[in-house]
């Protein structure tokens, strides 16, 4: 079986072009996730490591990284 091509999502450029998706939640205001609008980032920018601030209470937000559903 061939090796699986290797998808580098270091940017928030590499999301967008792999349609991958962000999405937060913040505990202290018990918030349900909230996907990030990646269109707004910059798209050079590394999201590995940056703190994402919750818009709601200033807290910062848990992130969860999602992979496309193929063939939807």
């Amino acid at each position: 079986m061939p090796d699986k091509p290797t998808i580098e999502t270091r940017t928030f450029g590499d999301l967008i072009r792999e349609r991958f998706k962000l999405t937060g939640y913040c505990r202290p205001c018990g918030m349900v996730s909230r996907e990030l609008d990646l269109e707004k980032m910059p798209p050079d920018e590394v999201y590995i490591g940056r703190r994402f601030v919750c818009r709601d209470c200033g807290a910062t937000m848990e992130i969860s990284v999602s992979p496309p559903a193929w063939g939807r």
